[in-house]
């Protein structure tokens, strides 16, 4: 599962907790809380907020990469990278 393979290496270099709890996940991941909201989270080092807006987008992301390289697999390594490099442009993210 690639969500877990991203998860695993954030946590190999030491930047994710332990995962949350589903629930707590589910209500990041509800209408309640804006995507503004997430970012703003995971720029203040909550890795739960970043694992929202990883479950809320990955679907997305993989679909339009799938339309490119028509191979799943290579598919899956572009969504991981797309989703490290944005963990790691968090900090100079603005809106």
């Amino acid at each position: 599962m690639p969500h877990a393979r991203y998860r695993r290496i954030f946590r190999n270099a030491g930047m994710v907790a332990a995962p949350a709890a589903t629930s707590e996940v589910e209500w990041l991941m509800s209408g309640d809380i804006c995507d503004r909201s997430l970012v703003l989270r995971a720029q203040s080092g909550e890795s739960n907020a970043f694992d929202a807006l990883v479950r809320k987008y990955r679907h997305r992301v993989m679909k339009l990469v799938m339309r490119y390289t028509r191979n799943y697999a290579d598919a899956e390594d572009a969504v991981q990278e797309t989703f490290i490099k944005a963990y790691f442009a968090l900090p100079n993210f603005s809106r």
